[in-house]
């Protein structure tokens, strides 16, 4: 199990970058700034996608919705330092890079508290960095929580022992990487969706592992593939592997270096 204290720890810090962000969304900057912020949004969105919300689902954690509260004063205008941007971005890349270790770690009852609040801090800040953006004339696509609904169709029931995770599902690894030659992205009436090929090769995956989805299960997964795949790190690409941190097998993304 995680200790409580890395995740204190997280969460504080987390807290404390919101607070910065949502006191300084009056700021400007140069360009310099502007090229660090943008990669921060970068790796806000990567810890989000890929390290909290699976993390968030796996202990069945409701995600943050809405739009922050921040309840701390603007400060008067000034101009934001690109150095300090810079190691804001360093801090929330090697928090990415440690969330995406965890998929299989159990957490307690006071863990779960504070993965939901750092949840919300990088989201807030996500938020903030994004209004300082759109302020500079930069677009960024946000990248919120899915919307969660009933499923049209109903889970298979969970067995009474756990399903046990054989040898070839943990070694079973799926390659995606969005490029020229073997595209895993496309827009088909101005919506991002996986390609066909994408598809089939996720299908194949979850078969050859041993994971039986309903349809609405098949869809979530892949909006999930989906965010996984736009949050890869530079030169790196999407390995999804499989673990039963639940009890049956369920599909995790990880990143490795091309």
């Amino acid at each position: 199990m995680l200790p409580d204290e890395p995740l204190a720890k997280a969460a504080h810090n987390a807290a404390r970058l919101e607070e910065y962000f949502a006191a300084h969304l009056d700021w400007g900057t140069d360009s310099g700034g502007l090229a660090a912020l943008h990669a921060l949004h970068s790796a806000l969105t990567r810890a989000l996608a890929a390290g909290l919300w699976p993390l968030l689902e796996r202990h069945d954690l409701a995600l943050p919705r809405g739009g922050p509260e921040w309840c701390v004063a603007r400060l008067p205008a000034g101009l934001l330092e690109a150095e300090r941007v810079q190691r804001f971005g360093v801090f929330v890349q090697q928090l990415g890079d440690w969330l995406m270790t965890l998929p299989e770690v159990r957490v307690s009852d006071r863990g779960r508290e504070l993965l939901t609040g750092l949840a919300r801090a990088l989201a807030g800040t996500a938020a903030a960095v994004e209004q300082m953006l759109a302020a500079s004339g930069v677009e960024v696509t946000p990248l919120g929580p899915e919307e969660r609904s009933p499923p049209p169709e109903p889970d298979p029931p969970p067995s009474a022992a756990a399903v046990r995770l054989t040898d070839e599902a943990r070694d079973a690894r799926l390659v995606l990487e969005d490029s020229e030659s073997t595209p895993v992205l496309q827009t088909f009436q101005g919506k991002l969706e996986l390609t066909f090929e994408a598809q089939q090769a996720l299908a194949q995956f979850l078969e050859e592992s041993g994971i039986q989805y309903n349809s609405y299960q098949r869809t979530r997964l892949e909006r999930k593939v989906l965010q996984w795949v736009q949050a890869a790190p530079p030169r790196s690409v999407l390995v999804i592997r499989v673990g039963d941190l639940t009890g049956r097998p369920e599909p995790y993304p990880s990143y490795t270096l091309k």
